[in-house]
């Protein structure tokens, strides 16, 4: 687009003013960037998911994202009651804690192979783990 008004002789300007994010295979997970690892585990093949955000927020982002992880979401299950239009329900805190450290651990069997992936990663992909197996063990 912007080779297209280059020789139209305009001058492109782009901003996002909001997060525009790919959904991942399972038409739910919205990762900021990374493997969609729904879709991995269904074919065997590799989908490179993007989001397009401020230069600013993928700065920030990056330096403490797992690369494939969905954004945080699934509100509802962290909850320990909820109301569902009808009555009060529990949450199911103890399923999206096992949920998430079994996607995470899907996850860097993946991310492992990939010519990006880094000691930081690994570090953020170990810090995540242990928090969630800590918080896991009070339920």
């Amino acid at each position: 687009l912007n080779a297209l008004c280059k020789s139209m002789g305009s001058r492109l300007i782009t901003f996002a003013i909001c997060d525009i994010t790919q959904l991942a295979a399972n038409n739910y997970d919205m990762t900021l960037f990374g493997i969609d690892e729904h879709h991995h585990s269904e074919t065997g093949e590799l989908n490179i998911l993007g989001s397009i955000v401020g230069e600013e927020t993928l700065k920030e982002m990056s330096e403490n994202f797992i690369p494939g992880l969905d954004q945080p979401g699934d509100w509802s299950e962290r909850q320990t009651k909820l109301y569902d239009g009808h009555h009060e329900a529990p949450g199911d805190i103890k399923g999206h804690l096992s949920k998430s450290i079994a996607f995470i651990e899907a996850l860097d069997r993946v991310n492992v192979e990939q010519g990006w992936y880094n000691d930081t990663i690994k570090r953020l992909t170990g810090v995540e783990l242990e928090s969630l197996r800590s918080t896991l063990s009070r339920y």
